[in-house]
């Protein structure tokens, strides 16, 4: 009779510690399930964040290209300065918002190298001044489109900032001519496809 009531008054207390740590188990997963989903809602909110900067960057560029290509620019005035000032506006308003570093870095070296342009004395057929500024802004808005499509972007087909400073700098003094070490870097780079084929 003692044994039987001992047996059920174990048998109590082991359902009691059992309950008390499945519970203590639920209370924990709910916690960090609270934490996963509130960290999971702050990237989606980043992410949304960054991507309504990366469109208004992309649109500096679609006018940017305009303007490098004459369209919208009125006789007496620059295609270069006019090209450099869409860049400008947009990243003085949304760059310092703007966390991904390759968006950033790719946006940052079309606006060296309009400056560049911009201050361009040398003998480089304009023909050739378009080509390397369009390949600069081609560089930018693929890894835009790419960070828009959650993917990752191709290799750079133009170079960073602190590499085309120096690329500029070892051309001087005329550093757009075809045989200057920018051009070589753009050759040995091809431009990659927009929409490369999805591997079957």
């Amino acid at each position: 009779m003692a044994s039987t009531l001992i047996a059920t008054a174990l048998g109590g207390l082991l359902a009691i510690l059992g309950g008390y740590l499945v519970g203590l188990k639920q209370r924990a997963w709910q916690k960090e399930q609270a934490v996963f989903e509130r960290d999971l809602a702050k990237e989606q909110a980043q992410f949304e964040r960054e991507l309504s900067i990366t469109k208004a960057l992309d649109q500096s560029l679609v006018e940017a290209e305009r303007r490098i290509l004459g369209r919208g620019v009125s006789e007496g005035e620059s295609n270069w300065q006019l090209a450099h000032q869409e860049w400008e506006e947009a990243w003085v308003r949304v760059s310092p918002l703007l966390l991904n570093r390759s968006v950033k870095e790719r946006y940052e070296s079309v606006g060296r190298m309009l400056t560049e342009l911009v201050l361009y004395d040398g003998n480089a057929r304009p023909a050739q001044q378009k080509r390397i500024a369009l390949r600069a802004t081609l560089n930018a808005r693929q890894v835009i489109a790419y960070f828009s499509r959650e993917e990752e972007p191709p290799p750079p087909c133009f170079p960073a900032p602190d590499e085309l400073t120096r690329l500029l700098g070892e051309g001087d003094p005329d550093a757009l001519l075809p045989d200057q070490p920018l051009q070589q870097w753009l050759k040995e780079r091809p431009v990659p496809d927009w929409h490369p084929e999805a591997e079957e």
